[in-house]
């Protein structure tokens, strides 16, 4: 299992930006809510569904998406961990990764304690959900690492770091 990393403490929050909380964003700044897929019981079978939502048919796949901010690869063999933690059940959610990287709401770049940069991209839905899509920054390319989906509310907590979209 992958270790999470702590974030660099007393980076720059959403609000210094005098962004809008998540619970406040209008319909109109939303994205249409995709279907959510149902969970599936072992982690083989969660990957499966994430490779299907993503368009990848095998784990030697990748695909390259296009964002705001230029284009992020999405790698079969990087997908595993993310459902591992079957309490999560996170492919259910598997279908908002791709809106949400081609048309975010915003995007952070955060600090990372082991010096690493990642780019947040948060994902505003017509639901009581949002996502944030992970993305690393490698040398020279972006790549997906993970994502989460959580309430509104619980999503502005994860708005850190520098706001590199919109500028």
């Amino acid at each position: 299992m992958v270790q999470p990393i702590p974030e660099i403490p007393g980076q720059k929050l959403w609000n210094a930006y005098e962004r809008r909380d998540l619970r406040g964003v209008e319909l109109e700044f939303c994205l249409p809510e995709p279907p959510i897929i149902g969970a599936a019981e072992e982690a083989a079978e969660a990957l499966l569904l994430l490779r299907s939502a993503l368009g990848l048919k095998s784990s030697d796949m990748m695909r390259i998406i296009e964002t705001p901010i230029g284009t992020v690869e999405i790698r079969g063999d990087l997908l595993p961990h993310l459902v591992e933690k079957r309490l999560d059940q996170r492919e259910r959610y598997a279908n908002f990764i791709l809106p949400t990287l081609a048309n975010p709401y915003e995007i952070f770049e955060t600090g990372y304690e082991d010096g690493s940069r990642r780019l947040r991209f948060f994902g505003v839905f017509a639901s009581k959900y949002s996502v944030q899509v992970v993305v690393m920054m490698g040398n020279p390319e972006m790549f997906l690492w993970n994502f989460m989906h959580a309430e509104r509310k619980k999503m502005n907590k994860n708005r850190s770091g520098k706001l590199i979209f919109p500028s």
